[in-house]
């Protein structure tokens, strides 16, 4: 992926959100489906995360860290076909933000050697 300067702020925007988590094994993100092609070959999701009690609507930071393409009505759209696409999306992210300095990854992934994409948890609305 090349980062350009709107990618690294985005990012520089989400890690915040999770690396204050890691204390606790499996931040979750939500994801609700909006649309679907008629092919059934692409589809579009809103992503939240629940913090401080509330609902966080990470979309629109999410598809600029990881470079999707977002539509203001629908959300984020990602293509293909044969797999969990929001699920995709959340470990992408979750590579994305602990990847790197083993001082940012959670105690829990280096005790256990776990790939940072399996940090964060997905759940579908």
């Amino acid at each position: 992926m090349k980062e350009t300067e709107e990618t690294k702020a985005s990012l520089a925007a989400l890690k915040p959100l999770f690396i204050r988590q890691q204390s606790r094994a499996g931040l979750t993100v939500y994801s609700i489906t909006r649309r679907t092609s008629r092919s059934n070959m692409s589809g579009w999701y809103d992503f939240y995360i629940i913090r401080d009690g509330e609902p966080r609507w990470i979309t629109s930071l999410m598809c600029k860290a990881l470079g999707y393409s977002f539509h203001s009505e629908h959300g984020m759209k990602i293509g293909g076909c044969g797999y969990n696409r929001p699920l995709h999306a959340v470990m992408h992210l979750s590579r994305e933000v602990f990847t790197g300095s083993r001082r940012r990854q959670p105690v829990f992934l280096r005790a256990h050697k776990l790939s940072p994409g399996y940090v964060l948890q997905h759940e579908s609305l």
